[in-house]
């Protein structure tokens, strides 16, 4: 520094030098003169190159009118300051011709306490052709909106020395907690590192940057800080502060960052989103699931209308640009629909649309999910349920088979189905139906061409060349399954030679019939799925199969039944009534013992006849379960069958207790046999020697019913046993008879709306109930 610059240091009134004690070490070069506040020179300038002021004289007024010549001023705290450096600076400034300019020369105490210094520091000079009040400055910042701080890059770890009233505000700090400290106290856990290192090499190279960071308040809330940090440099070009200005924008970031993460979760959904006009129904934004799963780049698809996406539409020459893909009314509906791709493939769609408001304007929003694999599903459960129908409506094996075949095909979406059904003879597996499909006219739906387009389907069949028989104890994948009752499935054609590669198959047991082959070609492999299936599939032919045996076997045992029934009524009854003649003839040809043996024989044959009577009308109750009914008359037919138990019966007594109602009953022909199986079971299982046995009939009082009873003076029906013995086979107690009588007694009343039922006579015996329907007058 030039030893001519003199400096005039101004001491507050009566201080003397105190306020300088210590400043002067490092002022070599310069000659300073420390005088009071109240001893100036008349014309300091004449004399000195600067005065340093203390900022305690401020007190006693502005600095510009403590001197009447002009004299650049620097402003300093006073005490610890090295004076020496402070009008080294000021010098240099000079040098280089600002010595008119005005200077702020800073001087902070050790507490950091002094705001009003930091502020002249920034800003504050003196000349003689303006004025600079650093107290109105300090008053603009501390009342601007913009939150501010200044930093001391000359001091350890860059502290704040300032911060305004709106950074008090956003962070929730005092200032008192803020000056002297690092402005990282706003830093928290989700601070981004990455920022923070552009922000640190931005101050390090003493650059302007800007940088939005996660910061904290007070309290621990979250806010979003758009930081801009600027270097200020003093009039000799030193760093002396930097400025930071912060904006909270923590509502526009969040805004930004949920609209970031709408457009991620709509470009990573999986379902089509279209966003169109809702005037025009031009396409406006589309995510990426729209442009992959519509074969389009983004540019065109924006391009396009909403009317070439759907397949009606297109379909429609009327169209004329007013209708959107699902054809609504305005709010949220949901339809099905096909849609159309670029290349004019196209598969189903489930389509939703909203009409949504933004920025005063309509919108149209569409939501399209692929729902191919679902009418796929549907498709194969309603033809499976079909196919199922059909094998439950078949009458043969070849027709299940057939059914097999063709269930295969359009329910199964299988390729290929054989089946081999049990010879039990030649205990060998035989081929019935074996076939392969070796191509299908399917859209991505599983429905045909002709579904679709109404057009010819291209589906080639081709023949098994010659299926083989498989020994059902050999090694066979359809003889393991067999033998196993369980599937197998593996990679080999399992016999069915179809002259083309067979990818994996599945054999599936039918019980004691056979076995299923399904199986898939090489342009696919069985999925577990399409085993499931199969193997439900498999449930419903044997369930098929089963039915048909049992049908069978019921058609062989009427046969049998029959053949039977024709021997009973013709060879067996023809040779009894015979007998039945030869005894009563001998028993009035004789007297003594023979006469009475005849009478035995006879009675012994009547009842057999009885016996072979009540199995014809069991054959025809089986052979012709549903005999249509008509009307018969009650009291003659009761009569009738009271004078042939009499006339069989000569030992019991048969009474017809008062009138019997003169009515027709709606029954079928096992009418009579009812009544004769309840007047023979009164007298055969009556335990007296001489039977007695009251036969009585009344009318319902609406006249819709008549009952008929018949009371025996025998043993009883023991209470418990009562439900069961109108049962198949069941006997009286004591009985040596077959137990069909009132088994078919309760047959009857089953077919005809009747009733049968027993209960105790008084003092003894039994009271048979049957109740019968009258027949109307039509």
């Amino acid at each position: 520094m030039d030893a001519s610059t003199a400096v005039l240091c101004l001491s507050p009134p009566g201080s003397e030098t105190v306020a300088f004690e210590g400043a002067l070490d490092d002022a070599s070069g310069v000659e300073v003169t420390v005088r009071p506040i109240d001893d100036i020179p008349a014309d300091p300038s004449t004399t000195f190159d600067y005065a340093v002021v203390p900022t305690s004289v401020l007190d006693t007024g502005d600095p510009d009118e403590l001197f009447t010549a002009s004299l650049p001023v620097v402003v300093s705290d006073g005490g610890q300051v090295s004076i020496g450096e402070t009008v080294d600076r000021v010098t240099r400034r000079a040098a280089a011709g600002q010595e008119t300019d005005p200077v702020a020369a800073r001087a902070t105490t050790p507490d950091g306490e002094s705001r009003a210094s930091a502020l002249a520091d920034a800003a504050a000079e003196y000349t003689d052709e303006e004025t600079f009040d650093p107290t109105l400055l300090k008053q603009a910042i501390d009342a601007a909106h913009t939150p501010l701080t200044l930093s001391d890059p000359r001091q350890p770890d860059n502290p704040l020395v300032y911060v305004n009233e709106a950074f008090e505000r956003v962070t929730g700090y005092d200032a008192e907690q803020c000056v002297g400290r690092n402005c990282r106290f706003l830093q928290g856990p989700r601070t981004e590192t990455e920022t923070l290192d552009r922000l640190r090499e931005g101050i390090a190279a003493e650059e302007p940057v800007t940088v939005e960071l996660n910061n904290y308040t007070a309290d621990g809330e979250l806010f979003r800080n758009r930081l801009t940090v600027t270097p200020i440099y003093d009039g000799d070009g030193e760093l002396v502060h930097f400025l930071g200005s912060q904006e909270d924008v923590t509502e526009e970031w969040r805004a930004h960052r949920d609209a970031e993460l709408v457009r991620t979760l709509v470009n990573e959904a999986n379902d089509i989103v279209l966003v169109a006009e809702a005037d025009t129904g031009e396409i406006v934004d589309a995510n990426e699931t729209a442009c992959e799963a519509l074969g389009y780049d983004y540019a065109t698809l924006t391009a396009e209308h909403v009317s070439a996406l759907a397949f009606e539409s297109r379909e429609r020459a009327d169209y004329h640009g007013s209708v959107d893909i699902d054809e609504t009314v305005p709010g949220t509906d949901t339809a099905d629909r096909t849609l159309v791709r670029a290349d004019g493939t196209r598969f189903p769609a489930e389509v939703t649309t909203r009409e949504t408001q933004f920025d005063d304007h309509t919108y149209r929003l569409y939501v399209a999910r692929d729902v191919t694999e679902r009418v796929r599903r549907e498709r194969r459960r309603e033809e499976l349920s079909d196919a199922i129908q059909h094998l439950h409506e078949t009458t043969t094996p070849e027709a299940v088979s057939t059914t097999v075949v063709e269930a295969t095909r359009r329910a199964l979406d299988l390729t290929v189905a054989g089946v081999w059904f049990h010879d039990e003879r030649a205990e060998t597996l035989e081929p019935v139906a074996v076939d392969r499909e070796e191509t299908t006219g399917r859209d991505e739906t599983g429905a045909t061409d002709a579904e679709v387009d109404d057009g010819d389907s291209e589906r080639d069949r081709t023949e098994t060349p010659a299926s083989t028989a498989y020994p059902v104890d050999g090694e066979s994948p359809q003889a393991r399954a067999f033998r196993a009752g369980e599937a197998t499935a593996g990679d080999s054609p399992a016999g069915v030679e179809t002259g083309s590669p067979v990818e994996s198959t599945v054999c599936l047991p039918l019980g004691d019939h056979g076995v299923l082959v399904l199986g898939v070609g090489p342009a696919g492999r069985l999925t577990d799925g399409d085993v499931r299936l199969a193997e439900l599939f498999a449930g419903n032919v044997r369930a098929a199969l089963d039915r048909l045996s049992s049908e069978r076997r019921v058609r062989e045992q009427r046969d049998d039944l029959q053949v039977l029934n024709r021997m009973m009524r013709h060879d067996i009854g023809n040779d009894l009534q015979a007998s039945l003649a030869f005894a009563n003839a001998i028993e009035e040809q004789t007297e003594g013992e023979p006469a009475e043996l005849a009478s035995r024989i006879a009675r012994n044959t009547h009842d057999a006849i009885d016996v072979t009577e009540s199995a014809r009308e069991l054959s025809r109750t089986v052979l012709d379960p549903e005999q249509s009914v008509a009307p018969a008359p009650f009291a003659a037919t009761v009569r009738d069958h009271v004078e042939t138990i009499r006339a069989t019966a000569p030992e019991a007594t048969v009474e017809i207790d008062g009138h019997l109602p003169e009515v027709a009953v709606l029954v079928d022909d096992m009418f009579g046999s009812a009544v004769r199986n309840l007047l023979t079971n009164a007298v055969s299982h009556n335990d007296t020697e001489e039977p007695r046995v009251t036969v009585s009939a009344t009318r319902s009082d609406d006249g819709e019913r008549v009952t008929l009873r018949v009371a025996d003076d025998g043993p009883g029906v023991d209470p418990d046993h009562r439900e069961t013995i109108f049962g198949r086979g069941e006997k009286g107690l004591g009985s040596d008879g077959t137990g069909i009588g009132l088994y078919l007694v309760q047959t009857f009343v089953d077919t005809v709306d009747g009733d049968v039922w027993v209960t105790d006579n008084d003092p003894r015996g039994a009271v048979f109930g049957l109740e019968l329907p009258v027949a109307t007058e039509e």
